[in-house]
């Protein structure tokens, strides 16, 4: 969850205090000639050591499962992100069709001879036209970069949900 949240140097410095527990319970096991004076005994050293290491394992384990958890809600965001995105495009399609069709309407009323008169008008309707098929057609763009991007976005998530899936284990 950290390293997804860009907290890296505090995962490093967990994993670090964890490597020191670790070591220390492996030298709690030797006990020099004051420690038995002092009546320290290794098992009582030991379990106490084992226990704080435990939990700070357990710690880190429930912060790998949460943040497997916030990366399956957003993959499942960026699914349907990328279904609507696919939806928007077809009616774009559609929009930019239906714009063709009036554009080569447009073009045959403007070759009549009778439709001299309204020759601007009809043109500056043109215009309009072929200035909303352009939006449409870079709108589609965006729409396609958005769906590549939620591609790469799931690709990455379902890798790092393999590696939270095999650190926990």
């Amino acid at each position: 969850n950290d390293m997804v949240s860009g907290k890296r140097s505090e995962v490093g410095g967990n994993i670090l205090r964890l490597r020191t527990e670790i070591d220390s319970l492996s030298k709690s096991k030797q006990l020099g000639f004051f420690d038995k004076i002092m009546r320290k005994t290794p098992l009582k050293n030991y379990i106490y050591k084992y226990q704080s290491v435990k939990t700070n394992v357990d710690a880190i384990v429930v912060s790998l499962r949460n943040g497997k958890d916030t990366l399956e809600e957003n993959m499942a965001y960026m699914r349907n992100l990328k279904r609507t995105s696919i939806e928007e495009v077809y009616n774009l399609q559609m929009r930019i069709a239906m714009g063709n069709r009036l554009k080569t309407l447009f073009e045959e009323e403007i070759a009549k001879p009778e439709n001299a008169g309204r020759k601007t008008t009809l043109e500056r309707g043109l215009r309009k036209v072929v200035t909303r098929i352009q939006s449409f057609t870079e709108m589609i763009m965006l729409y396609q970069q958005a769906i590549a991007g939620t591609d790469i976005i799931n690709d990455n998530n379902d890798k790092l949900i393999d590696s939270v899936d095999a650190t926990i284990d």
